[in-house]
């Protein structure tokens, strides 16, 4: 079973493995400092395994390209 806390912990996890800063975390999931820092031992694992950021929804799953533009299209107005 797929958990709202083991997308959140993902999302945590990979975005410091990939240098995100923590208030740039905390502005995108509201948690606070203690708890990000609960996913650093995490991290080691993330990058043994040389895991990258997650790919955007609207890229990940087709049906979600058909509601909105790509991140490409949203970019280029």
């Amino acid at each position: 079973k797929l958990r709202e806390h083991d997308l959140r912990a993902t999302f945590v996890t990979l975005s410091l493995r990939n240098g995100k800063t923590r208030d740039w975390i905390r502005a995108r999931t509201g948690q606070s400092d203690q708890t990000i820092a609960r996913y650093t031992r995490d991290v080691q694992g993330a990058e043994d395994r040389n895991l990258g950021e997650l790919t955007p929804l609207d890229e990940a799953i087709p049906e979600f390209t058909q509601l909105q533009p790509t991140r490409a299209q949203w970019q280029a107005g």
